[in-house]
């Protein structure tokens, strides 16, 4: 299945939808607002409504996919976990050893932002980065779950640009300075549930910005599979249906780039992975510029003294 939570444009501020899509068409899957809901509804329900989307697509029913708007697949998910360093050209090109774990960090929902919304630079940095990351999307409650057993937790797979504040993320040793910034991470535009692939462990992934492809791998580079992550992640919290993780991110990225590559105000940035398709977002800058300024404010007995 083809999943996507939208708001029909032609009832703008309707309650978000979430419809089964293909050949450009999108069926409402009535009464479930997003994947998260989708997922957390019995077997048989979720048969149920897959059925009587797949009756209505088949008889060219529903709207075209093109004239909806697209929202996040979750509309607000509980947990976004990322996974660092997950491919070994990522960790080739800053001279790195290879991880012995996957290092995880989190993001929060308010940094998350759908297909087709703007990439808002923050006004702390001009040293905003992209990264393609292929995302999991977490189908069923999952605690202590084996690697036998992880792809059956994984209701489907969508994308992700895990922008990065570079600056931020580097003024510590701990990366989430950078990676948890307002409206910067866009995620979606569909989520593609795993039995569509042929072989969802091995997909190619890109990026490209004003049509120069600046990064481009496929997931069977991760240093740490799938069933690897999910195992690991699930010794330590339970995993609920809608909740995100982001895979990595290959090679390419703009701060190890000579000269390095920054995102800009007016840009376009394209994701792609394979069997899902793309990920578009406009990046804007905030009005008057960036204004970095990293430290934090002295109190104001430092500032008179």
């Amino acid at each position: 299945m083809r999943l996507r939570t939208y708001e029909a444009t032609e009832a703008a501020g309707a309650a978000p939808q979430l419809g089964m899509e293909r050949n450009g068409r999108i069926v409402p899957l009535h009464g479930v607002s997003d994947v998260a809901a989708f997922f957390s509804l019995p077997a048989e329900t979720r048969t149920r409504l897959a059925r009587d989307a797949e009756t209505a697509l088949a008889k060219d029913l529903g709207a075209p996919a093109a004239s909806v708007k697209t929202l996040l697949p979750v509309l607000d998910p509980r947990k976004v976990i990322c996974v660092g360093l997950n491919y070994r050209d990522h960790a080739a090109e800053q001279n790195l050893e290879i991880p012995k774990a996957p290092a995880l960090f989190p993001k929060y929902a308010s940094s998350l932002v759908a297909h087709g919304e703007p990439i808002e630079l923050p006004r702390e940095s001009a040293k905003v980065d992209y990264e393609a990351e292929l995302v999991l999307v977490i189908g069923s409650r999952a605690d202590h779950v084996s690697l036998d057993d992880a792809w059956s937790v994984v209701g489907g797979l969508t994308i992700g640009n895990d922008v990065s504040v570079r600056d931020y993320q580097g003024a510590t040793t701990q990366w989430m300075n950078g990676k948890i910034f307002d409206r910067t991470t866009p995620v979606g535009p569909v989520v593609v549930t795993p039995d569509e692939f042929p072989d969802p462990a091995d997909l190619e992934i890109w990026l490209e910005i004003g049509g120069e492809v600046l990064q481009r791998s496929r997931t069977s580079q991760f240093v740490f599979d799938v069933p690897q992550m999910i195992e690991y992640v699930t010794r330590m919290t339970t995993l609920e249906p809608g909740d995100l993780i982001f895979t990595g991110t290959p090679g390419g990225v703009g701060f190890l780039r000579k000269p390095r590559r920054y995102l800009q105000d007016g840009e376009t940035v394209t994701v792609y992975v394979e069997g899902i398709g793309t990920l578009v977002n406009p990046v804007k800058a905030p009005e008057g510029g960036a204004a970095p300024d990293l430290l934090p404010k002295p109190r104001r007995e430092e500032r008179t003294a």
